[in-house]
């Protein structure tokens, strides 16, 4: 005391702050740290304030990666769903890592939006807020994807090779490691080149990778860490009824005794695989406030080899997700591969797997038009569109001594039974035009499509209507050229090729490309106004197996989602199943041509795609539905119009579409 009395305040200071570095960590685990010191903005949750247990399986993810920094692991593989808490959490665990160590700290998201969206509105209000932190922060020397302290930095950004090679972290996080894989474009590994700029660190026990993201597949991304490098944890929790641990699973939620997948929400249950007995909402929200993550491989010795720790957590156990609300969900994803996909990703927190299918010949027969009992079936013929029909594409396929093509009719019918509307498909026509057996196409010899394809119109069934084909993919795989100069001249045609590009589950159907220029008997042309459209043939070849097989239901009869007309030849059917889906070396799953020809099944496959451009079933309104729609607003306005004649005020004129393109070309 009476050294303390004798020293100035400038000097206590001093001496304060030398006691401070020379005083030991404190020795307390990231989740109490995050208690201890955290605070949340309100931008960043509907709760601001301190760090609580709203989400208490969180607790055992933050203590894993400390784990990992403590036992001299690679890194830390995070499978989550959204909106969990899981960045949250790793965002806890860097203050935790900052307090401690001293090296630099590398933040990387999918955008460079993103990052400094964070920057400003999460790692700027932690570091000004939690009081370790703010005591070294540096906000005057700091800018938003920069965070300085005395004794080092955050540094955040996006997926960009050049910011991750550019320093050497002790600690690198990637959020959403599947997006940024796919940003980055160049083949990276993200996980080879954390490893690299680590190296530089002298205490290679204080270096750690932590990849969290949604998953997508096991054969990238987060996913492809969790499988296959690290120990496979899982959020365990303890049985109420028999007191056994296991963790959360899917699987075991069922529907009622006698029911399917379409009954009542609020009738299904999750049964505990240990004893049988249903978990209630209540008891699974108590057994979630204890979570333990567990590794659920059983070899001990195999569990030691791995370098990473995995960890998941999944919407079943938040409190805010009633079991009623997530089997809605998953019956409104049902039907649908993309949604179904999104649900296990983003719900479950986990890897995309379903079992693939394929179809065969007899399916294929299946689907011509032929009346049967029980079922909803419009025979027609070919060059016919059939009830249902809202409008048509076609797909052309080229080779060496043959060009192919097919027309289709598409439409939506709503499943009387579910309620849902599908996508239905309705060959209309097809053809081969012979070609000499030359190496080169010339565009020439694709002007036969401009009356095989787009001047043909093709009736309906009840002789009502008359369509047209409203857009074409042709192939610009082989001879590309010939295909570009083709669509230079054509509103309706566009190149297309397909993409064998990673994620093919999770990619696009269409992404479309620009033409920048081609060279044509020496002469190089330039045309913005070309584009060609990467198809996502690998998913597209997959939905359309899955509407041979698919059945709704239609005023109470059967109807298949694809129709053939009754004269169609068996080689187009041959030739729609000429390709299976096969597992490959690797475990990948691969389209395999099994058959000496698959060019119809092509064909149908940039139809689907151009349907699926034309995108003009959004709405969701069936042909009788749309129909009904306009007959009401044509008695609406002829309503309007017969009060105003009786008002004495002259009718108001209206102008047909096509005049009011006229008159809008007219005045511009």
């Amino acid at each position: 005391m009476i050294l303390r009395a004798a020293l100035t305040p400038q000097e206590r200071a001093l001496f304060g702050d030398w006691a401070a570095g020379v005083r030991p960590p404190e020795q307390i685990t990231p989740s109490e740290w995050a208690v201890k010191y955290r605070r949340l903005s309100a931008s960043s949750t509907t709760k601001p304030g301190r760090w609580t247990r709203l989400f208490p399986y969180l607790d055992p993810i933050m203590d894993g990666f400390g784990e990992a920094l403590d036992t001299g692991k690679d890194g830390v593989c995070l499978m989550k769903s959204a909106q969990g808490g899981g960045s949250e959490a790793c965002q806890n665990f860097i203050g935790y890592y900052k307090t401690n160590y001293t090296p630099n700290i590398l933040y990387v998201t999918s955008k460079d939006a993103m990052a400094e969206e964070f920057g400003r509105s999460r790692f700027d209000y932690m570091c000004r807020t939690a009081e370790p932190l703010a005591k070294n922060f540096l906000p005057t020397a700091s800018r938003l994807l920069i965070k300085r302290f005395t004794d080092g930095k955050i540094v955040l950004s996006g997926p960009a090779v050049s910011n991750i090679q550019s320093e050497s972290y002790g600690l690198i996080c990637y959020d959403e490691m599947d997006s940024i894989g796919d940003s980055i474009g160049d083949g990276s590994d993200l996980v080879d080149l954390g490893r690299a700029r680590s190296a530089a660190i002298q205490n290679q026990d204080d270096c750690l990778i932590l990849a969290f993201a949604h998953p997508t597949t096991k054969e990238r991304g987060t996913g492809k860490l969790y499988y296959e490098q690290s120990d496979m944890r899982r959020a365990h929790i303890e049985c109420p009824h028999c007191g056994e641990w296991g963790w959360l699973q899917w699987d075991n939620v069922k529907p009622p005794p006698g029911g399917d997948d379409h009954s009542p929400a609020a009738e299904w249950g999750l049964w505990q695989p240990c004893c049988g007995a249903e978990l209630t909402d209540g008891q699974r929200f108590a057994a979630c406030k204890n979570t333990k993550q567990i590794s659920t491989i059983e070899d001990p010795e195999e569990r030691a080899r791995r370098t990473w720790i995995g960890l998941h957590f999944s919407a079943m156990y938040q409190e805010n997700k009633p079991l009623s609300a997530l089997v809605r969900q998953y019956q409104q994803a049902l039907g649908n591969r993309s949604k179904l996909r999104v649900f296990f990703n983003k719900v479950m927190g986990d890897c995309w797997a379903p079992q693939q299918k394929t179809s065969d010949k007899g399916d294929w027969q299946a689907l011509i038009s032929h009346p049967r009992k029980g079922w909803r079936v419009e025979p027609y013929l070919r060059g016919q569109a059939p009830d249902g029909v809202q409008f048509l594409t076609a797909g052309q396929d080229s080779g060496a001594t043959e060009l192919h093509y097919a027309i289709w009719g598409w439409g939506l019918l709503r499943d009387s039974k579910y309620g849902h509307a599908s996508l239905c498909g309705w060959l209309i026509d097809w053809g081969v035009v012979p070609r000499h057996h030359t190496s080169a196409l010339d565009a020439s010899e694709l002007r036969v499509f401009d009356e095989l394809i787009y001047g043909a119109q093709y009736p309906s069934t009840d002789g009502t209507r008359f369509y047209t084909v409203r857009q074409a993919f042709h192939d610009a795989g082989w001879r590309a050229v010939a295909v570009y100069e083709y669509a230079r001249t054509s509103k309706r045609a566009y190149p297309s090729r397909g993409s064998a590009s990673r994620g093919a589950d999770t990619a696009k159907l269409i992404r479309w490309r620009d033409v920048a220029s081609y060279s044509l008997d020496g002469e190089t042309f330039k045309d913005p106004g070309i584009k060609f459209a990467e198809l996502n043939t690998h998913e597209i070849k997959i939905q359309i197996s899955d509407m041979v097989e698919q059945r709704l239901s239609v005023g109470g009869l059967t109807m298949p989602r694809l129709s053939l007309p009754l004269d169609v030849d068996q080689e187009y059917i041959e030739q729609s199943t000429a390709e299976r889906l096969q597992e490959v070396k690797g475990g990948k799953l691969q389209w395999v041509e099994v058959k000496p020809a698959n060019h119809y099944g092509d064909c149908g496959v940039y139809a689907y795609a151009s349907a699926h451009n034309l995108k003009p079933f959004l709405k969701a309104r069936t042909l009788k539905e749309n129909q009904k729609l306009h007959a009401a607003e044509r008695v609406v306005a002829e309503r309007a119009q017969r009060e105003r004649r009786s008002q004495g005020q002259k009718p108001v004129q209206r102008m047909s579409p096509r005049n009011k393109r006229r008159r809008i070309r007219r005045n511009y």
